[in-house]
């Protein structure tokens, strides 16, 4: 880890409190953040690249809590707790801002940051209930069309800028089913597929 030369775009509602008092860091894939127990000091906005939050489980597997890309904000409930609660693992290598609590407070003054923020956090909510709804459900087909359902665009187009193994994490498969299932539906005509790009073309059969 390595700071870096703050040349960057930041969202225009980041008050000059805090980009003044804010660290910059760059990443490696496969590199952690922070591991479990760390001190919570702040939180991250992702400038670049891919972050995931781990959490080791009893029986041995590891848990994608959460999963963060540029534009997002990254660890930001550790702010309720004193230690983390998961690893925050590199998965594509990263730049990312560190913010940290203190600076965070004294922007919390500043309305167009509070609105700005507190929109971010919601789309994240949004984004972590999805994901919850959709681990709950048995079949891996079934995650894989509600991923494509949920998080398309409007075209119904995902772009996954990570490799097909973590695309598998995030779902909580195996890597060999997602790619029997992608080709299955691809088969069907329900989906079309360039690279990493996937477009969803019509419903699937079950």
């Amino acid at each position: 880890m390595t700071d870096i030369d703050p040349g960057i775009t930041l969202p225009d509602y980041f008050p000059e409190v805090l980009t003044q008092r804010s660290k910059y860091i760059s990443l490696e894939k496969g590199e952690r953040l922070f591991l479990t127990g760390d001190k919570v000091m702040g939180i991250y906005y992702v400038i670049e690249g891919e972050l995931k939050a781990l959490r080791s489980m009893m029986e041995g597997t590891e848990v994608v809590m959460m999963r963060s890309e540029a534009g997002n904000y990254f660890g930001e409930s550790a702010l309720a707790i004193d230690t983390y609660v998961c690893d925050a693992l590199c998965t594509k290598s990263a730049r990312v801002m560190f913010l940290p609590r203190e600076a965070l407070t004294e922007a919390m003054k500043d309305l167009s940051f509070v609105t700005g923020f507190t929109l971010s956090l919601a789309k994240n909510v949004r984004r972590q209930c999805s994901r919850y709804e959709r681990l709950r459900l048995k079949k891996s087909k079934d995650r894989l069309l509600h991923f494509l359902t949920c998080e398309s665009d409007d075209n119904g187009e995902i772009n996954w800028h990570s490799s097909l193994i973590e695309f598998a994490a995030e779902l909580a498969i195996e890597p060999e089913t997602l790619y029997r299932i992608l080709a299955e539906l691809e088969r069907e005509g329900s989906i079309e597929r360039n690279k990493r790009q996937i477009k969803l073309l019509k419903a699937a059969s079950h």
